[in-house]
């Protein structure tokens, strides 16, 4: 996925930065003897990270970072980009690199940063210029970053044999990022350029011990699938099982794991064992792609082994189904702009979008019937991120309104210009989720409409399907 860089957030921090030299992001601190960037962390660890990034912003603005002024800047670069400001960070990240009395380690930080930056937006040539002014000082697990995003220029420009050569043979010194980079490296060169080199890279994803680093299950479930699904395509079913099986059943990539391992079989003919593992996945209770698919798969298993009253029956059951979420499609668009769509994500707090694997359809609520279809979109995904962290600014910024109450209190004085400021940032930010949760509900209806589309092709196979079921039942009763 790409780094998300939102105008609308951008902006809004922006504004406030002119709400808070009266806020407590100074008052509180003024005769303090700690530094701006140990003032930053304590709030950072305090959990206020939007208060963290104000705070040294603030001390930037007002030259009054010092000493630390570089490795500040490097912190608020961070800072921003996790919040999804790409833009923002970049300019803080060449603030650094080009300044002459920085650290030659620092700057260099600073050029690697910003490369992995415009490498995420696919500026590969900005990547590729910003690594080639690193002098010196990264550790191994940056060389390891730097070499896949030279890697990922190299294909880009068509430099196959290149881009293998750049890629680091030892896992051993790799960040999480460079792990994924891997991972996009590997389907690509498999996928789009038929390259052997890029199943070796998978593979080594694949034997990742979860164990010792949990975080790295879904990119080993990734890398599994990849494999699976393109020994499937060359017809070596019992080698795509081996990757396939390895897919934890516990999240919404299972479904393409079932799926696949019911094609093994199918393959090799063993259509009484891909029913087993179809049919796992129909019974499923949220809807998917591949749940959609296996519809389809279940009833051409049961023709394919003769059984064709099964068969039949099977081919009905998924015409009604298709038929019916075809229908509940149109009321779930018709219900996108309700309260309960928006507040669906806006109480998910902690996890952005593993709490699918567990989240069960209401029933009543139409629009949220197909949330599990929406949550495959990259560019749902990435909307949401924007959305999500503009309501965290919205919930910083109302609680400014105590902070400048405080602030009255301690100089004696009402500040009628900053009130006017707190209510303008605050107009602003509600315009942007407004604009932004509108910007979801387009995304979700287009979303389904294409899969309306889908089904109607669904719709149309399994009405055939059943008419050659039918047709070979005849034939077989007229040749007894």
């Amino acid at each position: 996925m790409k780094t998300v860089t939102s105008p609308l957030l951008g902006a809004a921090l922006t504004l406030l930065l002119s709400l808070l030299p009266a806020s407590a992001a100074e008052v509180e601190y003024k005769n303090t003897e700690t530094t701006s960037l140990g003032h930053a962390l304590y709030i950072a660890a305090e959990g206020d990270t939007l208060k963290a990034i104000a705070s040294l912003l603030l001390a930037d603005t007002k030259n009054e970072l010092g000493k630390e002024s570089d490795i500040s800047q490097l912190y608020i670069a961070k800072a921003l980009n996790d919040q999804g400001l790409a833009d923002e960070a970049g300019r803080y990240y060449l603030q650094v690199a080009n300044n002459p009395d920085a650290k030659q380690s620092l700057r260099d930080e600073a050029r690697l940063n910003y490369a992995t930056i415009k490498h995420d937006q696919g500026d590969h040539q900005a990547a590729l210029t910003a690594l080639q002014n690193i002098k010196k000082g990264l550790s191994d697990r940056q060389k390891n970053d730097a070499a896949m995003i030279t890697a990922h220029a190299l294909l880009a420009a068509g430099k196959i044999k290149e881009a293998i050569d750049a890629v680091p043979r030892s896992l051993k010194n790799s960040s999480r990022w460079a792990l994924y980079q891997h991972y996009n490296l590997g389907s690509l060169l498999l996928g789009e350029h038929n390259n052997k080199y890029g199943a070796a890279l998978l593979h080594s994803l694949s034997e990742i011990d979860i164990r010792e680093q949990p975080k790295l299950a879904p990119l080993k479930d990734q890398a599994n699938l990849a494999l699976g699904y393109s020994l499937l395509k060359i017809s070596k079913a019992s080698k795509a099982r081996n990757y396939l099986q390895q897919v934890r059943i516990n999240n919404m990539m299972s479904n393409m794991a079932l799926l696949g391992m019911g094609w093994s079989y199918a393959i090799e003919q063993n259509y009484e064992k891909a029913l087993v593992y179809w049919l796992e996945l129909y019974n499923r209770p949220l809807s998917s792609t591949y749940k959609y698919e296996a519809s389809l798969a279940i009833p051409y298993a049961f023709g394919q082994a003769r059984a064709a009253n099964q068969s039949i029956s099977y081919y009905k059951e998924a015409m009604n189904r298709l038929e019916t979420d075809a229908a509940a499609m149109n009321a779930a668009k018709a219900a996108l702009s309700s309260p309960g769509f928006s507040a669906l994500f806006s109480n998910r707090t902690n996890d952005e979008f593993n709490w699918i694997n567990s989240w069960q359809p209401d029933p009543h609520s139409p629009e949220t019937l197909f949330l599990p279809l929406f949550m495959d979109s990259p560019d749902f995904q990435r909307a949401l991120m924007t959305y999500r962290a503009l309501l965290k600014l919205n919930n910083y910024v109302a609680g400014l309104d105590d902070e400048i109450s405080r602030h009255e209190a301690v100089t004696g004085a009402a500040t009628p210009a900053l009130r006017q400021q707190h209510q303008q940032l605050t107009g602003n930010i509600n315009q942007a989720i407004e604009i932004q949760q509108t910007s979801l509900q387009q995304l979700a209806g287009n979303i389904l409409d294409r899969y309306q589309k889908q089904l109607g092709e669904y719709l149309q196979q399994a009405r055939f399907g059943m008419a050659q079921v039918i047709e070979q039942a005849t034939q077989n009763q007229r040749g007894k």
